[in-house]
Parts: structure tokens; C-alpha cells; sequence
């Protein structure tokens, strides 16, 4: 398996908005990759601060960097807008506000050959106070075969499901082949906010050749108080995203070769019942009005999933006791108690 990769270009798609005060960091750790052949392409997505002056500042600097201006649409949009525009012959994508290992994708390039045609290494989550290690999704079983997937988390009970390679909604820790991502016509959902990532990857998984790990950990995750991603008054339409992955992940999981029906469709069940309660407490954390909580058991999203979602009754359980208390719980609509008696 020859390695005629070493000089492919690496198209680098960098999202930007209101991260001047951590730009910077960023660049220098993608400027200064010891692998050299990159485009970097800076998608200003009509960011208020002074980050469009410094994108065109570090273009030219580097002459490597392209720069777009768009008006406002979102994470999802800009990284279309890259996607549209990269050249590279593979893909990756990075936000502004994170860091990369400065051989991060040399060592990408040296696991590319005839079959592998994707690359997947490890991340870590830094915090204000504490660095911790991302180890909790089993890629190696990816690695061997991309097919070996059941894009669901922490179903640490049953042997057998443990056994399937978990992805995290996240498509930064990824080199892809960006043939397969042009001809399929791949773009991520404009519509999710809200594990948008992990949608992409499910259907880029099913498309590409061969992926291998990088068991190490090349991608710096800075976790701040103000993230997006923790702002718990976010819960419009929140069934309506995850009603969405829920189909894109049944999908997945019913063209898993190594699940019997049975298993599947506990798996199914059991994901259904994870998103249901997860918008549930997401609402009563955010002090959603009664009102709004009546509309949400109205909503044909919300009811799809509580239709599919349920107990599940034998001896090793996906979802563990607590959260089989709570699917009951939310069927009956006894909200008060949830509120009362379970940590939001």
C-alpha cells in the first residue's frame, strides 16, 4: 500500500466570529504546521469585532490564507462556503477559538495509502482550570472497519454495543478525502444547530474508502463559560433537530452488519428516549413557561420521538435506572417531579 500522499494539498476551512481575542492563537498553530502543503481558508461569517481586519491582516502575512466575507448565517453556512471553495485533495476544518499540535497534519499524510482515504486522531478538552483527556469514543473498532459504527453515547452496560465505535458530533478532529465529500455533494445541514457535525459524519462514513486513528492527541478543545454549545436557554426547535438526527442515526444503525434486529431496535429505542429527555431537561433548566411546555407535547417532532422512545426491560440496560424513572416520567407528563427531585 504505497503512500503517493506525502505532497497532497491539505485544504484547512477555519470558521470566524467573535473570536478576535483567540484568532491569533489559532493561526499560529496552522501557520506553523510542520507539513507545509495547506490552504487555509478563513470564512469571516459577518463577524461584528475586529476579526474581518485580521483575516485580511494574516492573508497577508501568509500567502497560503484565502479569505471570504458573508454576511451572518452560522457555523454550518461558513463551513459550506469553505467547502465550496477549497481545492485542497483533502479536507479538514478547525474553529477559531481552538488549537491544533504543530504536527498534527504531517502525521495525517503519513497514514494516507491507496485505501485510507480518511484520517481521525484524538482530542482534548481544555477548561479554565483542567485539561482532560477525550477517550471515551472507541475508534480503534472504526478503524478496522468503518461499518463497525452505532453513532450512539455512553451505552457502557451491554458488552456487545460497547464493542461498536461511538463518533462525537464533531468534524474537526477529522482529515477528510475531499473527492468524496465533492461528489457526493456533501454540505452540512444549515438547519441543525445542534450536533450538526455529527450528522456529517455519519454520511461521509458511509461514502469514504478505509479511515485510520491517530491514537494521539493532536486537537486542543478550549472550553469557556460563554460556549454556544452550554448556553442552556437554547431549546427552539430543539425537537426538531434532534427528531432529524434521530432518523440520519436509524439509518445508520439499521445498515449495521453486526447487530441482530433485536439489538437494533433497543439501540433505536434507547436513543429516542436519550433525545426526549435531554429536551426535556434542556426546557426546565431554561424555566420554559407552561405554556411552552403544552406546545412541545403538541409539537409532531417531540411526539415522534417520545413514540419511539421507551423502558427498556432486561437484565443489562442501555439507559440504567434513573433515566428509565424519567422516560416514565416525561410519558406521563409529571414535569414537576423531574423539576423537583432530579439534578438539571
Amino acid at each position: 500500500m504505497k503512500n503517493d500522499n506525502k505532497n497532497k494539498k491539505i485544504s484547512v476551512i477555519i470558521p470566524v466570529y467573535k473570536v478576535e481575542k483567540y484568532l491569533d492563537r489559532c493561526l499560529e498553530s496552522v501557520t506553523n504546521q510542520t507539513y507545509k502543503n495547506l490552504e487555509i481558508i478563513l470564512v469571516d461569517d459577518g463577524s461584528p469585532d475586529n476579526c474581518p481586519k485580521m483575516c485580511d491582516d494574516w492573508a497577508k502575512k501568509d500567502k497560503r490564507i484565502r479569505v471570504f466575507h458573508k454576511q451572518n448565517g452560522g457555523v454550518s453556512s461558513a463551513r459550506n462556503l469553505g467547502i465550496e471553495n477549497a481545492t485542497g485533495d483533502y479536507l479538514t476544518f478547525i474553529d477559531s477559538d481552538d488549537t491544533i499540535e504543530l504536527e498534527t497534519y504531517e502525521k495525517c499524510v503519513a497514514k494516507l495509502n491507496d485505501e485510507v482515504d480518511t484520517v481521525f486522531f484524538r482530542m482534548k478538552n481544555i477548561y479554565p482550570d483542567k485539561t482532560l483527556l477525550n477517550d471515551e469514543y472507541n475508534l480503534k473498532l472504526l478503524e478496522k472497519n468503518k461499518d463497525f459504527i452505532c453513532p450512539i453515547y455512553y451505552r457502557k452496560n451491554d458488552k456487545k454495543i460497547k464493542g461498536n465505535a461511538n463518533i462525537m458530533g464533531s468534524c474537526w478532529r477529522v482529515l477528510f478525502n475531499s473527492k468524496v465529500i465533492k461528489e457526493n455533494n456533501l454540505a452540512f445541514n444549515q438547519n441543525l444547530y445542534y450536533q450538526e457535525d455529527k450528522e456529517f459524519l455519519l454520511r461521509y462514513l458511509i461514502l469514504c474508502n478505509k479511515i485510520k486513528l491517530i491514537n494521539e492527541y493532536l486537537y486542543n478543545y478550549y472550553i469557556y463559560e460563554s460556549s454556544v454549545s452550554n448556553n442552556t436557554k437554547t431549546y427552539e426547535k430543539l425537537s426538531e433537530n434532534l427528531n432529524h438526527l434521530f432518523k440520519e442515526e436509524t439509518k445508520t444503525i439499521e445498515g449495521n452488519k453486526f447487530l441482530k434486529n433485536r439489538e437494533k431496535k433497543t439501540l433505536l429505542k434507547a436513543t429516542a428516549t436519550d433525545y426526549c429527555i435531554f429536551i426535556i431537561l434542556r426546557y426546565l433548566t431554561a424555566c420554559a413557561t407552561k405554556q411552552e411546555l403544552k406546545n412541545l407535547y403538541k409539537d409532531t417532532h417531540f411526539k415522534y420521538l417520545l413514540k419511539n422512545s421507551g423502558m427498556i426491560l432486561f437484565k443489562n440496560p442501555y439507559l440504567g435506572f434513573k433515566r428509565n424513572c424519567l422516560i416514565i416520567l416525561i410519558k406521563f407528563k409529571f414535569l414537576s417531579i423531574i423539576k423537583k427531585h432530579f439534578k438539571i
